[in-house]
């Protein structure tokens, strides 16, 4: 221990514990009385570690207090070590009922970086193939859309679907489906009681202005007159 851990004395664990209130500071206090045996570094190292002035101890640092606790009544029954002294993991990893491993790991996590942080629980999302899909594949699912309007065909997500695996285009669920329509701009509109698949206002007009300038642009490079009729 540094100069100022040996400084920690018995009174400076009084004015902590007077901060601890309710459940955890009878926690802490009891398992203090138990390893009061050994020295002043064990009661520093808990008042530290485990607790801060004030706050109250979560559900795993109970826990941890209990596995402590448990640990260092058998050492008091036992007169002493129950492990040898210089195994330091081995004695850590018994008293915190966790694997070595896991103590060989945070050992190792606190030389590389001195703040210590939880492991993250959010894991990176893997794309599906439908928001990953390529913009040629959707460009061949609005087409055969387009196709099936042109031949009068009734068109429904399942109808759709049905049409894209018979032409090979994609084999996907209807469910997934929905999802590329959506991205694409189209949806469901009610008409005379039936739900119709239409293309949102916005991207009709995106596309049809997209078509229409590029026509345009190669009709006034060829020197052509251009005549848009609007429906």
């Amino acid at each position: 221990m540094s100069d100022s851990d040996e400084s920690f004395n018995n009174d400076d664990v009084e004015e902590v514990l007077r901060d601890i209130e309710g459940e955890a500071g009878d926690i802490v206090k009891n398992l203090l009385e138990i390893c009061s045996y050994q020295n002043n570094c064990i009661q520093y190292w808990l008042l530290l570690h485990l607790v801060m002035p004030g706050n109250r101890l979560n559900s795993q640092s109970r826990e941890t207090v209990i596995h402590l606790m448990a640990y260092f009544q058998k050492e008091k029954e036992n007169g002493g070590p129950l492990e040898p002294v210089n195994s330091v993991q081995d004695r850590v990893a018994i008293a915190l009922n966790i694997s070595k491993r896991t103590v060989c790991s945070i050992k190792r996590e606190k030389i590389e970086n001195p703040v210590l942080s939880s492991p993250g629980k959010k894991r990176p999302r893997i794309k599906t193939k439908t928001t990953d899909m390529p913009e040629t594949l959707k460009m061949k699912i609005r087409n055969c859309l387009y196709n099936m309007y042109k031949d009068k065909k009734q068109v429904t997500v399942s109808t759709l679907n049905h049409n894209l695996k018979s032409n090979e285009i994609v084999n996907i669920s209807n469910t997934s489906l929905k999802i590329v329509l959506n991205d694409l701009g189209f949806k469901f509109k009610k008409d005379d009681n039936h739900r119709v698949l239409m293309e949102k206002l916005h991207i009709a007009w995106t596309v049809r202005g997209s078509v229409l300038t590029g026509l345009l642009n190669f009709n006034r490079r060829e020197g052509q007159d251009v005549a848009v009729v609007i429906e």
